[in-house]
């Protein structure tokens, strides 16, 4: 509603459109409607309040709380040191603070000008519910909206640039490579520093999951008593994934897993190196395979 207004002021300041009584008739309409709707997501945001609802997200501030997180889930949960973050937040701010002031200062009101306009009411209305209502910074996948707001404000911002400034055709089409290595390259070697076929970054600790279930089951093909049953116990991290292959593989000798954490009296351990090393100081185990990408361990029972 605040951008409509704006709109509004900067088109009829312009001399774009004449308000005339039917218009006004229209604006009339738009904004009753705006506010029957304003009125029911009111009444959801206060009845929140009261049932302290309004407690998803963080509270610190909207830098640490949204930017700092959408940029490190940006980049996939990769590490460049701390350095990398502090160097990207201060550029986003203050690329962010110079395009306020240019907006300002500048007459033209250009599509840079809206999107700047548009990102800054957001992060303000998103900061004012916090103050007014108590309510949480939105985290993660809730502050979405951001990522593409931002890479429209990159758009026009270098959209605005290329027109105001150069004119010679080779001049452009220098900008254009230069603003297109500036992006590809970065983004390039993170896809290939990033890039693997074998786990996602969240869920890295499961990577070994399905080859630990193919060990136990080759070892219990070698075993001469095919009919006795075995048992393996874990770490509850793995037992979701342990129980999913023990059905695909029809692993019926092997005993239902449980959530009561690691046996000392199990045939297989699948666990942590901390856990390993518990173990070991009680003795009664052998490591069957070191897994050393997620430092984890498959231990069989010493015979």
């Amino acid at each position: 509603m605040m951008m409509f207004i704006i709109e509004l002021h900067l088109l009829t300041k312009s001399g774009t459109i004449q308000l005339t009584r039917k218009r006004k008739l229209t604006v009339a309409l738009v904004f009753t409607v705006n506010l029957i709707f304003l009125y029911f997501l009111a009444k959801q945001i206060f009845q929140l309040q009261n049932n302290n609802e309004l407690n998803f997200g963080g509270q610190n501030n909207f830098i640490d709380n949204i930017l700092t997180i959408l940029l490190h889930r940006s980049i996939y949960l990769s590490y460049y040191g701390e350095q990398f973050w502090i160097t990207v937040r201060q550029i986003v701010i203050g690329l962010f603070a110079i395009s306020i002031v240019y907006t300002i200062c500048c007459s033209k009101y250009s599509s840079f000008s809206r999107i700047t306009i548009l990102l800054f009411l957001m992060i303000f209305a998103t900061i004012m519910q916090h103050y007014t209502f108590n309510a949480f910074y939105p985290p993660e996948r809730s502050s979405l909206i951001y990522i593409t707001l931002f890479g429209l404000f990159i758009y026009y911002l270098f959209s605005d640039v290329y027109f105001q400034i150069f004119s010679q055709k080779i001049v452009k089409i220098g900008f254009n490579t230069l603003i297109l290595l500036m992006l590809c390259l970065p983004l390039g070697y993170h896809f290939v520093k990033s890039l693997n076929l074998k786990y996602t970054k969240e869920w890295k600790y499961d990577a070994n999951t399905k080859n630990v279930m193919k060990m136990i089951a080759e070892q219990h093909e070698k075993d001469n008593s095919k009919n006795r049953k075995i048992s393996v116990s874990s770490t509850w991290i793995f037992i979701p994934s342990i129980d999913y292959y023990r059905d695909l593989y029809s692993m019926d000798y092997l005993t239902p897993t449980d959530r009561n954490g690691i046996t000392k009296n199990s045939d297989f351990v699948y666990c942590t190196k901390e856990e390993k090393e518990k173990l070991f100081a009680d003795g009664g185990y052998s490591i069957v395979e070191d897994f050393k990408d997620t430092e984890s361990f498959l231990l069989s029972r010493s015979k």
